[in-house]
């Protein structure tokens, strides 16, 4: 269960940081991430999923020995704050971003406009453009499960299976092995994400598209 104290002791620091104004807001818009984040209909996208985000980019900070930026750090906050599976591509993104320029009469008007541009690149991680640092650290935090241990690996693979439980199995094996194979060999393009995540991430992308896989190949039952 996500830590809330935590979470809120982070999200303030980051107001004050990023010269946000009212303190009122400051709990309102909070309170708000956290509703999103706690909807009935996410078993993946909640809010133990956003603390583990916060948490790879305070590690990614201590790593690098530099502070990340105030933009990236909002769009951390709210990347998913709108999520509904199986919505239009880049429907939940761009429906999150308009949801921090909203909030633009509190939050410093350049630094939501960039954190809305950051979130749009989470619809396909893989896109994200080489030259834009920000965008790439917040693909690789939104991916890094792909490179935790075996067992949290499988308990998210279930988690968005979830998710999809509208979705027949054989619609989602095919779907889901798509976007495994996109990220294959591992989907990381930071230095250190690559060196944290990318051997493991590589192992588990292969262990569940063999597991699919498998599903595809078994022999319908007759009678």
């Amino acid at each position: 269960m996500a830590n809330l104290p935590w979470l809120w002791e982070k999200w303030a620091k980051w107001w004050q940081r990023a010269g946000c104004s009212g303190s009122h807001a400051c709990a309102d818009i909070f309170n708000k991430i956290v509703l999103a984040y706690t909807e009935a209909h996410r078993s993946y996208h909640t809010l133990d999923h956003l603390e583990h985000c916060v948490q790879e980019l305070r590690w990614f900070e201590n790593a690098s020995s530099k502070p990340v930026s105030v933009e990236l750090e909002l769009a951390v906050w709210r990347h998913d704050e709108v999520y509904a599976p199986g919505a239009p591509s880049t429907a939940n993104e761009f429906r999150s971003g308009e949801r921090v320029m909203a909030d633009s009469g509190h939050i410093p008007h350049p630094v939501a406009e960039r954190a809305r541009h950051l979130i749009h690149f989470t619809a396909d991680h893989m896109a994200a453009p080489a030259e834009d640092e920000d965008a790439l650290l917040l693909c690789d935090i939104d991916l890094s499960i792909l490179g935790r241990d075996l067992g949290s690996y499988l308990k998210y693979a279930d988690q968005i299976r979830m998710e999809y439980g509208f979705v027949d199995e054989a619609a989602y094996v095919a779907g889901r092995l798509a976007v495994l194979r996109r990220f294959q060999p591992h989907p990381f393009r930071t230095k250190l994400f690559v060196l944290r995540y990318g051997y493991q991430a590589a192992d588990n992308l292969l262990f569940e598209i063999d597991l699919l896989e498998s599903k595809v190949r078994r022999p319908a039952r007759l009678g």
